[in-house]
């Protein structure tokens, strides 16, 4: 009965994490890994960027000061 418990947990688990995964298909941090394991295109990756807000206008410029901050 135990066992049952623990397939049964580990296959909502995989579903659950099949959802995420897709879910971060296109995460910046993942897209050269994903890429290069064929899970998309780069013609898909630019169809998905394309089709992103502009958001430029909720930008907020910040001068400093000494620029040797770098």
């Amino acid at each position: 009965m135990a066992a049952g418990k623990v397939v049964s947990g580990s296959i909502g688990a995989s579903k659950s994490l099949a959802t995420e995964i897709e879910r971060l298909k296109f995460d910046k941090r993942l897209t050269d890994w994903s890429l290069s394991r064929k899970k998309f295109s780069k013609d898909e990756l630019k169809k998905h960027l394309d089709s992103l807000p502009d958001l430029s206008e909720n930008v907020i410029r910040v001068e400093l000061e000494n620029e040797n901050l770098n």
